[in-house]
Parts: structure tokens; sequence; C-alpha cells
């Protein structure tokens, strides 16, 4: 079975889903929307959905840990929908309108994760810049 024919598979199972992935693994062809982080399995030899999983919201120990480390590599704990949220993080910087990123208000959360970045990137350029020994 064709990627194409799962992707019109998953379109009659769910029209609001969007795949934006799609690979074989353990038998099935899983098909991944990033935006929501759910996954819908399908089994190629006959065409049928043997699973629609969200591992980010599902529940769980491995869910609410996937949850968490999504919610703190993307938005150090500023997305509300996610374990492991803080309100003062999702606040918006004083004075920042200018600064956000299409459009989007600064908020504390990503101040600080760029303000993160910038040790790393500057280690990187170093390093970089050395060369191969």
């Amino acid at each position: 079975m064709s990627f194409d024919e799962v992707a019109a598979i998953v379109a009659r199972y769910d029209s609001d889903f969007q795949p934006q992935s799609m690979y074989r693994t353990h038998g099935v062809i899983v098909a991944d929307d990033f935006e929501s982080g759910r996954r819908v399995s399908v089994d190629p030899s006959n065409g049928r959905v043997v699973g629609d999983f969200n591992p980010l919201t599902e529940g769980g120990f491995v869910s609410t840990t996937m949850g968490l480390m999504y919610n703190l590599h993307l938005c150090l704990l500023s997305c509300e929908e996610y374990p492991g949220y803080q309100a003062w993080l999702a606040a918006q910087v004083p004075g920042s309108a200018w600064a956000g990123f299409e459009g989007e208000k600064l908020t504390w959360g990503g101040l600080l994760l760029g303000l993160m970045g910038l040790p790393l990137l500057l280690v990187w350029a170093v390093t970089a810049s050395q060369g191969p020994r």
C-alpha cells in the first residue's frame, strides 16, 4: 500500500486530521500530525485504521512525561495545554511587542529560551572555528 493510499484512508477516517509525516514501522504505516502530536496507524495489508493515539494528551505516565518534555523544550513550560504549565512564563514581557515572532507576543518563557540559546550559539561558534584536529 502506498503512502497516497494511506493518506486517503486517513482522510476518510477523520477529515480534520492533517498528517505531515508518514512512515512504516512494525508492520503498520503511521501518519503523524506534528501540530497536535496525534498519530493514526493503518494496517497496509487490509487498509484498516488500527490505532489513533496522541502521546502528548492520552494520559498515563508516558504521555504525561512526553507532554512535559514537549512543554519544556518548545515553550519553556508556558504552553497551557501541556503538563508543567507555569502561568508567569506565558505572560508578555512589558514593552516587548516589537520583539515577538510572526506577530506573536514575546513571553517570559520565550525570552528565557532565547537567552539560554545565546551561550549555546557562542560555544558552537567557538568550537566550530577551531576546526578538526
